[in-house]
């Protein structure tokens, strides 16, 4: 505790006088021993004000008001468990433990807390007694925070192992002189208990529980140990997060008007839907493509429909040899004999290769998507 101020009767100068110093009314805060141990408690002081012998005395006041403030200083929590939070790309996204307080970003989880552990307390907190007797409820599972951090980005998978370097944290624990009486044997039986002793799970609502599979005293011990000694390693666990990118595209055609009447643009294209529905895996993907016969169609046996939507692609996809294919056509009726005019919308423009099949017939090819994106089809003039 410090003094924060101190208000006193002046009797020289009938007033009162603030001051924070201790020394000016005769006063010390000392910081004592405890009478047991002999030693000096750390957060243990006493204010010492020598008695005055009379009321005339230099140390005799009339009124003394002393402000005291005292901050317990909390530790960091310090968890048994060290969560690696693992993204396939930090770009697309990033995962953590859904923070109370995300100034205090939390890493470890089940260990000492609460101001009789001088610890912090944090959003996720639960000690390993608590956690063996299976006491968890509102605090295991813990919800993941899921950040995306770039357009068109959603999360493809979660999942948690034992970090690559669990084994030797387990052994770097082990070496430490607490477990001398403890044979290579035992260690080793210990090291192999530890490997099937946590049952770790990413849960529907992507929330990670982790949980003792199995009762075992010997590493319940080694567990308590570390959890009371913040000298030895935190055993590691991995949360790894995949972020993928899934581009949308969606094909509007317009059409022309010409001489009082409208002519429309039609199109088809070598998207093969129903193989997409089948399997969505990008190891299918050579399956979402038509034969390039489609592409053959007549005119009058195309699609009347003025938009398509293809749903979300991913950007491997897009290989060097697979190609969207887009023909569009129009009757000759319609006088667009100027070429075709496509135009985009989108966080980027697709990479689009068109070639002239006819006068009035073109076939467009996407060979790159950077976004999701519109690809309007319409023909010079059109408007």
């Amino acid at each position: 505790p410090t003094v924060q101020n101190i208000e006193y009767w002046d009797d020289d100068i009938k007033d009162f006088v603030t001051t924070n110093n201790l020394s000016e009314i005769g006063m010390t805060l000392d910081q004592e021993g405890n009478n047991n141990s002999g030693t000096v408690e750390p957060n243990q002081v006493v204010l010492n004000y020598p008695t005055p012998s009379s009321n005339e005395s230099n140390n005799y006041y009339k009124y003394i008001n002393i402000n005291m403030f005292s901050e317990i200083i909390l530790q960091p929590f310090l968890g048994v468990f060290e969560i690696d939070f693992s993204s396939n790309s930090e770009n697309l996204g990033t995962i953590s433990f859904l923070e109370q307080a995300p100034e205090i970003p939390q890493t470890t989880i089940i260990g000492l807390f609460g101001n009789e552990n001088a610890r912090e307390t944090p959003t996720h907190a639960i000690d390993m007694d608590t956690w063996h007797d299976g006491d968890t409820s509102g605090i295991i599972p813990i919800p993941l925070d899921i950040d995306i951090n770039a357009v068109d980005t959603q999360l493809g998978t979660l999942t948690t192992t034992l970090a690559p370097n669990f084994e030797s944290r387990v052994d770097q624990i082990l070496e430490n002189s607490n477990f001398d009486n403890y044979d290579a044997g035992f260690k080793m039986a210990i090291k192999n208990a530890l490997n099937n002793y946590l049952n770790i799970q990413i849960t529907d609502d992507n929330s990670f529980s982790i949980e003792p599979s199995t009762t075992n005293e010997a590493v319940r011990e080694v567990l308590t140990f570390v959890e009371q000694n913040n000298d030895v390693p935190r055993l590691p666990l991995r949360i790894t997060g995949f972020f993928v990118q899934m581009f949308t595209l969606t094909i509007n055609s317009f059409p022309v008007f010409n001489n009082g009447n409208s002519y429309p643009t039609r199109f088809i294209t070598n998207w093969n839907q129903a193989a997409y529905d089948e399997n969505s895996s990008i190891t299918a993907a050579d399956t979402w493509l038509l034969d390039d016969s489609i592409l053959e169609i007549p005119f009058t046996s195309m699609p009347d429909s003025d938009e398509l939507q293809i749903p979300p692609i991913p950007p491997a996809f897009f290989n060097g040899e697979r190609e969207l294919k887009i023909v569009q056509e129009i009757s000759f009726r319609s006088g667009a004999d100027e070429g075709t005019e496509l135009f985009f919308s989108g966080t980027s423009d697709p990479t689009v290769i068109t070639e002239e099949i006819s006068t009035f017939k073109y076939t467009h090819r996407v060979v790159d998507m950077d976004s999701s994106a519109t690809i309007n089809l319409n023909w010079v003039g059109g408007f």
